[in-house]
């Protein structure tokens, strides 16, 4: 499989088949406490204080760096 190429997208494709691939995202509810809980503040890259209360229901990246 790793020196054929037509084998490796032969399998992929069976394996995409099969649904094994397929992403799915489930709607739960959460408690308030627990979104309460989870809401910090940061500083933007203009050194604005926010809250992630104010980015609810947005895609959000954050990544977390330390030195």
């Amino acid at each position: 499989m790793f020196v054929s190429p037509d084998l490796k997208s032969w399998v992929l494709r069976q394996l995409m088949h099969t649904g094994i691939f397929n992403a799915k995202i489930e709607n739960k509810t959460a408690n308030v406490s627990d979104q309460t809980a989870a809401d910090f503040d940061f500083e933007d890259e203009s050194e604005n204080v926010q809250n992630t209360s104010s980015l609810r229901g947005k895609v959000v990246f954050i990544n977390f760096r330390a030195s």
